[in-house]
């Protein structure tokens, strides 16, 4: 079956337009975040509310962060690195794998390869003179849901 989805202003509010049902009202949905999956099994976009990123798949909030990266999609998961405060994590179909991460140059890349979801990051350390280094932390989506803490999830 085709779906179809779109943004739409309606009354001065934003919503996501989906099969002809108007999703949450939202602020403002963040430029090209509105996409389906490889396979259109689900929906994502992200929109603001205030200072806030707020991730929605199909339609319900599935987290509300600081700053994230841009999803990605691998065999039905997605994935995606989010900041709250001044710690990142790897988060797998929305939980958070209990690794953090903080004192980063720019926000972690989030990629994938051979079934396997990579965070890459690039922290600077205090020592002088001042240097960079590369940090890649693998975590399989079994991985992640062994670990998690059902408190994490929204």
């Amino acid at each position: 079956a085709r779906r179809i989805a779109y943004p739409a202003k309606i009354n001065n509010q934003w919503h996501v337009i989906e099969q002809g049902e108007k999703g949450p009202t939202l602020e403002a949905i963040i430029p090209g975040s509105l996409v389906f999956s490889p396979k259109k099994q689900q929906l994502i976009y992200r929109a603001k509310s205030g200072q806030l990123d707020r991730f929605y798949i199909d339609q319900q909030m599935v987290g509300e962060f600081d700053e994230m990266s841009n999803p990605i999609f691998d065999k039905g998961h997605i994935a995606w690195a989010a900041r709250l405060g001044n710690n990142w994590h790897l988060y797998i179909d929305g939980i958070a794998n209990p690794t953090a991460f903080s004192n980063l140059v720019g926000p972690p890349l989030v990629t994938t390869k051979y079934g396997r979801f990579m965070t890459m990051i690039q922290q600077n350390h205090s020592t002088v003179p001042a240097y960079s280094r590369l940090v890649m932390d693998k975590l399989t989506t079994e991985e992640a849901l062994a670990n998690v803490n059902p408190n994490s999830i929204k």
